[in-house]
């Protein structure tokens, strides 16, 4: 079972032709680094409220592993409602964080590729150029 097999799934109804799969998947192989805050800041959020989000996205990364799919989505669904914020509010800077992109495969199957480490580190890295 090689990662390939994990991945393609993930990918195959977004991928149009065989020479797109390496740049979609990049962030899975090597590490990538966001440089521009901006793309972390969802539409009708400015970076305060999106700095609001990321306590948030690690209280659901300590639970996400132990979940599968369905459980994670209603996980995170429930934590935006209790504070304030829509699914996409989270989504989104969770997607661009992990990614460094603002499209990519599912999230939360990229997630557990990337594994629990990863994720948090992504996470971490892209707070900390928010706040810069």
């Amino acid at each position: 079972d090689s990662i390939m097999d994990d991945i393609i799934p993930l990918v195959h109804e977004r991928l149009k032709k065989l020479g797109d799969l390496p740049e979609m998947v990049r962030f899975l192989f090597e590490p990538v680094r966001l440089e521009d805050a901006e793309l972390l800041i969802p539409k009708k959020m400015d970076r305060e409220s999106t700095l609001r989000v990321f306590p948030i996205l690690r209280a659901f990364l300590d639970k996400f592993f132990e979940l599968d799919e369905e459980g994670a989505d209603a996980l995170i669904r429930q934590m935006g409602e209790e504070n304030g914020f829509k699914l996409g509010d989270l989504l989104m800077p969770l997607r661009t964080a992990v990614t460094c992109s603002r499209v990519s495969p599912p999230i939360f199957g990229v997630m557990h590729l990337l594994g629990r480490e990863v994720v948090a580190a992504r996470l971490d890295e892209a707070e900390a150029l928010l706040k810069a």
